[in-house]
């Protein structure tokens, strides 16, 4: 209800000033505003509900022609980008993504990152995936994740404080970054990017636990991390792993098998956490989803690591009735 009201009252706003714009520059410019304003108002309902192909008032070709305009950094509306090509993502609009050009230092950092993502969707043996692009989308959400150690001599100071300033704030920020992934609905990148954020997790906590996370893309990502150049905050990889974990929740189409695999992944974390109530809810979820809530004819045998990590985490939970 909100959001058509809201849509109402934009287009009236359009629908009055638009006659005016050649008689004001500055009307003219209003008049684009409010048409970013409405575009956003529609992609992100379209996000929440889900509705990817309706092409509702001809969306996707609205969105098209907005991520092809020429913009400047001074107007672009950075909050529309980000909404936009997580739309064409869920839409598994590849080949136009990799057709965009860069045109501006602000939307730079979402359409390299847009367009890393649409390599690993368009290559043809999924679920293999090419190593140089596994190592490309690695470095790329560690840089983001990863707060650059200084050493002596690392980055010559620079005379002019506004252009180190730049070059030290040239990537996106991690809320940028949670802002982004939690409005993409595409199956195989949520999948991709959980398993790479759940490996990132088992790494860091290593010294706290053995537990090994599974995912489906596990094999694929590194087995270290070179602390020599970065250094990462737990904080900051638990709230974007689990922000990301929540939009999984939140998916309605998701198949089955992926949103099990997820679920799975999850419970995994939980169980090196020593959160073992939520682990044991999460484990039971994800078989639960895998066999239709237990009524499915065909229920297909479990993992014996997914059991031994359940019962860990029953066990422990035993141990904390009787302390």
């Amino acid at each position: 209800k909100n959001h058509t009201q809201s849509r109402l009252l934009l287009s009236q706003a359009i629908d009055i000033l638009s006659p005016l714009h050649h008689q004001d520059i500055s009307i003219g410019q209003v008049v684009k505003y409010l048409h970013y304003d409405r575009l956003l108002f529609d992609l992100t309902e379209s996000i929440s509900k889900q509705t990817f192909l309706d092409n509702e008032n001809n969306l996707w070709e609205k969105c098209q022609s907005f991520l092809k305009e020429n913009h400047s950094d001074n107007d672009i509306n950075t909050d529309l980008v980000r909404v936009a090509l997580a739309y064409a993502l869920s839409r598994n609009e590849i080949q136009f993504l990799q057709s965009l050009i860069q045109t501006g230092r602000r939307t730079r950092f979402y359409l390299d990152l847009a367009k890393v993502f649409a390599r690993l969707l368009n290559n043809e043996n999924q679920p293999q995936i090419r190593p140089e692009l596994v190592r490309e989308l690695w470095d790329r959400i560690l840089d983001i994740l990863s707060d650059k150690l200084q050493g002596p001599g690392a980055i010559k100071q620079s005379r002019n404080r506004h252009q180190q300033s730049n070059t030290l704030n040239d990537k996106l920020s991690v809320v940028d970054l949670q802002k982004f992934l939690i409005n993409i609905h595409h199956p195989i990148l949520m999948q991709i990017i959980f398993s790479l954020l759940s490996r990132l997790y088992s790494l860091i906590l290593v010294e706290q636990s053995h537990v090994d996370i599974y995912s489906e893309y596990s094999r694929y990502w590194p087995t270290s991390i070179d602390y020599r150049q970065r250094s990462i905050r737990t904080s900051t990889v638990a709230q974007l792993t689990q922000a990301l974990f929540e939009h999984i929740q939140a998916s309605k189409y998701l198949p089955i098998q992926i949103k099990s695999s997820l679920y799975r992944t999850q419970a995994d974390i939980y169980l090196t956490l020593q959160q073992y109530t939520q682990a044991m809810h999460i484990y039971i979820d994800a078989i639960s989803i895998e066999t239709a809530i237990f009524s499915s004819p065909v229920v297909s045998q479990q993992d014996d690591t997914m059991i031994r990590n359940m019962i860990k985490a029953a066990l422990q939970l035993g141990k904390m009735k009787f302390q």
